[in-house]
């Protein structure tokens, strides 16, 4: 589908987005000047190895070559290959940029989009085995405009034509999405030599898409009060204690900070527990994030360190979507510059039927959830109460009625099961030690590492 407009409501002038679209038209009006000379083919070569010149520039320490790969990594974005190629960009952008920006800020949203290229950019750079060494076009940086916007405007409606030239509306969740598991289908499929790619950067448009949600993300939690010096620190403790703790131990001692943080007394705090189990989960997601990095750029630039910079990606696009859905859970504390407009029950669409119908489902799966942890808190104090009574009087009934031969056969018969249960336990930690279980654990280990590293030397 050829997406046409939304449906969003600001009152901004994007003339960023109009300068950009202005900056690429003119960039390829020179390039088409530029290339009947000749010129343009000897740039391109000269300049656009961003990465090859890159590392001439550091091992020799000239500043003149390091600069001036920076400045073609910016280039690059504003020039394109073909008539096709700039339209299809420019569509795209035009489509989606100004809500982006009117929610953004002008200044902002440049930053923002010059950003989502160089980290485009910077993906490709890291995952190319192909020798290419350079890219051309917006795409990367359009990439992450239409990832913040997905993440930020799930439920706009999108107009759009089909390649059969018909009319159709359908939600920017189902259309942007799609475009994303599509644009992930690419990439396997070219990774694993089913299709050719045809030129297109599949690994560009991953890395300024989940760099768009990223940015999303933390928009969303700055609208629900969520960016604030006491959040921040939380977060970064979330982080500090998955580094150094099992993932288990991590997330209780994440909630027992949320709760000494936010918390004003402890009576309740079981029913606000969304918050600190969704910042473990990013946390640790996080923290997998940057372990796969470190390793990627401990290898060689190959197969496995492309896979470890794919793994960062997804984990990217994964927190950001857990981060949205927990912060739509809160309610908006700033006044937004765009606005949604929401359709009567009778206007709406099948898609926003099916996106109701999906809404639904988790909010009825999490109201009957917090019923039976009610119900189980509820229950488990009777009986704790329960018991607590009875035993009492069960305690001082026996003391009282019971006849001395009976306690003494009582009790030890309880010593002689409390000493059973210790040596079984003596027992197995003793066996344990025999068979060494700890360094098996070890051999496997090491052993697993070893063929790690036989494999990742053989895919360079």
């Amino acid at each position: 589908m050829i997406p046409l407009k939304d449906n969003l409501r600001y009152s901004k002038l994007a003339w960023v987005s109009v300068t950009i679209f202005a900056l690429n038209v003119l960039m390829y009006i020179g390039q088409i000047t530029l290339d009947t000379s000749g010129v343009m083919s000897t740039t391109i070569t000269s300049w656009l190895p961003v990465r090859d010149v890159l590392t001439t520039g550091i091992a020799t320490g000239d500043p003149w070559l390091i600069g001036r790969s920076i400045i073609a990594v910016f280039l690059a974005m504003f020039l394109h290959g073909s008539f096709s190629h700039i339209f299809g960009n420019m569509w795209f952008f035009f489509c989606f940029a100004p809500a982006l920006e009117a929610r953004m800020g002008h200044g902002r949203f440049a930053a923002f989009y010059l950003l989502s290229g160089v980290m485009a950019t910077l993906t490709f750079l890291a995952t190319d085995t192909s020798g290419v060494g350079h890219i051309l076009g917006a795409s990367g940086a359009i990439g992450g405009v239409l990832g913040a916007y997905v993440l930020y405007y799930p439920r706009a409606r999108v107009d759009g034509m089909t390649p059969t030239f018909n009319l159709i509306t359908t939600l920017s969740v189902f259309f942007l999405g799609e475009y994303m598991v599509m644009q992930w289908l690419s990439l396997w499929s070219q990774l694993g030599g089913v299709e050719e790619a045809a030129g297109v950067a599949f690994s560009a448009h991953i890395g300024g898409m989940a760099f768009g949600l990223a940015v999303a993300a933390f928009m969303l939690l700055g609208d629900v009060g969520r960016l604030r010096g006491r959040d921040c620190v939380f977060y970064l403790a979330a982080l500090g204690v998955m580094l150094f703790a099992s993932l288990g131990w991590a997330a209780a001692i994440t909630i027992l900070i949320w709760v000494f943080l936010f918390q004003k007394s402890v009576v309740g705090w079981w029913k606000r527990l969304w918050t600190p189990i969704v910042t473990a989960m990013v946390a640790a997601m996080s923290l997998t994030a940057g372990q796969l990095l470190v390793t990627a750029f401990q290898r060689n630039n190959g197969f496995i360190q492309s896979l470890n910079f794919y793994g960062v990606c997804m984990l990217v696009m994964l927190a950001s979507v857990a981060i949205a859905i927990a912060a739509r859970r809160l309610p908006v504390v700033k006044q937004l510059p765009v606005t949604v407009p929401k359709p009567r029950t009778e206007d709406r669409m099948l898609s926003e039927v099916a996106a109701d119908l999906v809404v639904g489902f988790f909010q009825l799966v999490s109201a009957r959830l917090v019923a039976a942890r009610d119900f189980i808190v509820a229950g488990s104090g009777y009986a704790w109460k329960w018991l607590r009574v009875g035993g009492a009087t069960v305690a001082s009934g026996y003391r009282l009625y019971a006849p001395a031969r009976v306690q003494s056969v009582l009790g030890g018969l309880a010593k002689f099961v409390l000493r059973l249960v210790v040596g079984f336990f003596v027992l197995m930690l003793r066996l344990a030690r025999f068979v060494r279980l700890d360094v098996l654990g070890k051999r496997l280990f090491f052993g697993y590492d070893r063929l790690r590293n036989r494999l990742s030397v053989t895919s360079v």
